[in-house]
């Protein structure tokens, strides 16, 4: 897909209009782009969040199923949804070997951060 011109007019535009045309994800993605180009990423994600946001590991599977740039937009969802929904939200398989490390000396921290967001948000 073609365009020129702001980006917050794009999603407004196009995400908006697929959003609430329920569109397929896979034909999102294959007519916006879901690559490393910020207007896509932030498209996707945005699709992403706007239909999955309810439920952790379905927005995780489908951000990184469906994207090219999978690592960075699986990293923004997660984010999302971890700050949304707390990291208990997500399959014990999956967080189970992370080190949840800032640096090389704070295992945990980022597990710390994402609860102390949640309960931030619940206030």
């Amino acid at each position: 897909m073609k365009y020129s011109g702001p980006g917050y007019e794009f999603i407004n535009t196009y995400v908006r209009r697929a959003v609430e045309n329920k569109e397929d994800i896979l034909k999102f993605s294959n007519k916006v782009g879901s690559g490393a180009y910020l207007l896509e990423t932030l498209s996707f994600v945005i699709y992403v969040l706007c239909n999955y946001s309810h439920d952790p590991e379905e927005s995780m599977v489908k951000a990184v199923t469906y994207s090219k740039d999978s690592d960075t937009i699986g990293a923004i969802v997660g984010s999302a949804m971890g700050a949304l929904h707390g990291s208990d939200s997500f399959p014990k398989k999956w967080i189970k070997n992370l080190t949840g490390r800032l640096s090389y000396r704070d295992d945990g921290r980022v597990f710390k951060l994402v609860d102390r967001i949640q309960d931030l948000l619940e206030f």
